[in-house]
């Protein structure tokens, strides 16, 4: 029996972003995978600095579930707060391979206006007569 073997290829997830404190990141895509036995698994992952050194874990939804799709899609309800680099593992049998990794910037929230208010005083009148 004759076994041919094709690297594992895990295509390129979309570009980094910058976006507004608060607000939505365009879901990330990627090219489709190639080689292996063409039969993709998928696992997200986020590179975690609360550890020393940093390193990649599995980036798990609000129901504490690994998120395996071949498309990461952002929820509008949840807001984004902080900056995060993400990249997609392909699995094909026994094998794993990462994509590129890229960055969801969080920039920073908008100082609030100053108002210059007129100082009043009682018995001022301030406003038309």
């Amino acid at each position: 029996m004759l076994v041919k073997v094709y690297d594992l290829v895990p295509g390129v997830i979309s570009s980094s972003q910058m976006i507004c404190y608060g607000g939505k990141a365009q879901d990330l895509t990627g090219t489709q995978p190639e080689g292996g036995d063409s039969l993709y698994r998928y696992v997200w992952e986020y590179l975690n600095l609360d550890v020393s050194p940093p390193q990649w874990d599995t980036l798990k939804d609000l129901s504490g579930n690994a998120c395996m799709q071949p498309v990461l899609p952002f929820d509008p309800n949840e807001p984004f707060i902080e900056s995060i680099s993400l990249r997609r593992m392909v699995y094909s049998l026994t094998v794993g391979v990462s994509s590129n990794s890229v960055d969801i910037t969080v920039l920073a929230p908008a100082p609030p206006p100053i108002v210059n208010l007129p100082q009043v005083c009682f018995g001022n009148y301030v406003g038309d007569r």
